[in-house]
């Protein structure tokens, strides 16, 4: 099968994508991990639904409570923006440990761990 080219930049489709949400849907969540994909996410979003007069914009971040110093300032910087209705979400989940081969799997936000 062979590859369709759109007649357009990869920014530009995103663009569209983009605001097709916000044409058809009521209400837009973006779920941020405040990596560098769901970064570039965030800030079409926010360019887009200020166009369309969207804003605040609903983010949803689901904190899994170990991050690097950058990252959680990052997600406090996103908290700061007025343009943010920001959802911070603290959950025990279970989760893969890719830092131990000992302990494969861990638990964020372990209510029997509070004292760690």
């Amino acid at each position: 099968m062979s590859k369709t080219y759109l007649p357009m930049d990869v920014y530009t489709a995103a663009r569209q994508r983009m605001e097709r949400v916000f044409d058809d849907f009521p209400n837009v969540y973006l779920s941020f991990s405040a990596g560098k994909d769901s970064g570039v996410m965030l800030n079409l979003a926010l360019e887009v639904a200020h166009e369309k007069d969207c804003l605040p914009l609903n983010v949803l971040i689901l904190d899994l409570e170990a991050q690097y110093q950058h990252t959680a300032d990052y997600i406090q910087r996103v908290a700061d923006n007025p343009d943010v209705n920001l959802h911070w979400v603290c959950l025990p989940l279970h989760l893969r440990n890719a830092v131990s081969q000992i302990q494969p799997h861990w638990m964020c936000w372990d209510p029997d761990a509070k004292d760690l």
